[in-house]
């Protein structure tokens, strides 16, 4: 009897049950579909903003952080199209050394010594080169000895330069008169302004000009054959491109 009585409400307990089962289900179905609906929504969104970004003009705003999330790459060609054609941030003009003034301090340290300026390059950034040259041998001390009379002279902190100080290159053309002096006796090529070249060996050199004899073929009188003979051939500093010694191994 008694479980006779209890059945219709457990027909009816069950039948509750069935039905929220159904509308979780429902309920759960319907999330899922809500949300692949909002997915295909954002999706069509980014594709369909992704070819106005190309048109944009470069003074636009920037794209935003959705958008620059879902095309990365069409954001970077927006930037490359934006910043193209702009020129880079010029540096503040800097005031350049004096270099003649320079060019005095230089050669007052160098007096009293057997160096001699042969070139100084200054840039529009105050770069400084200093080339020194000597009648002996040059040593790092001689080179911070310019250096430092540099330093005294013109503040660092007021020009704002950068300085260099060392010996001129063996094998660099030869620019001031007192290093043909110095390589009297050595070979050297000579490039001439009218497109000449030539060898030989430094036998004199003043203020302006210097001669090298080379070894040329002359018919000597009463020789059959021509014979190797000494010529002077004297030349001009302004006539010339370059003078560079011959190093030999």
């Amino acid at each position: 009897m008694k479980c006779g009585c209890l059945a219709p409400y457990y027909r009816e307990a069950l039948a509750r049950v069935r039905t929220f089962c159904y509308f979780c289900t429902a309920f759960v179905r319907g999330g899922i579909g809500f949300l692949i609906f909002v997915m295909f929504f954002q999706a069509t969104q980014c594709t369909s903003a992704a070819p106005q970004q190309s048109t944009l003009p470069s003074k636009s705003k920037a794209l935003n952080s959705s958008q620059s999330e879902c095309y990365p790459a069409a954001t970077a060609a927006f930037t490359s199209r934006a910043t193209r054609g702009v020129k880079p941030r010029q540096r503040p003009h800097k005031s350049m050394i004096d270099k003649t003034e320079l060019t005095q301090v230089i050669e007052r340290a160098l007096q009293g010594t057997d160096m001699y300026l042969v070139q100084i390059t200054v840039s529009r950034d105050n770069i400084i080169d200093v080339a020194l040259d000597s009648d002996g041998d040059i040593t790092i001390d001689d080179c911070v000895r310019v250096n430092d009379a540099v330093l005294d002279a013109f503040d660092r902190d007021v020009e704002d330069y950068e300085l260099t100080v060392g010996s001129y290159g063996i094998s660099s053309p030869l620019l001031v008169p007192r290093q043909y002096a110095k390589n009297m006796g050595n070979e050297v090529e000579v490039l001439t302004a009218d497109g000449r070249k030539l060898k030989g060996v430094i036998s004199a050199a003043g203020d302006d000009g210097f001669a090298i004899t080379q070894m040329v073929k002359t018919k000597v009188e009463g020789k059959k054959r021509p014979e190797m003979v000494a010529t002077e051939v004297p030349l001009r500093y302004d006539e010339i491109k370059y003078t560079k010694c011959i190093i030999k191994i």
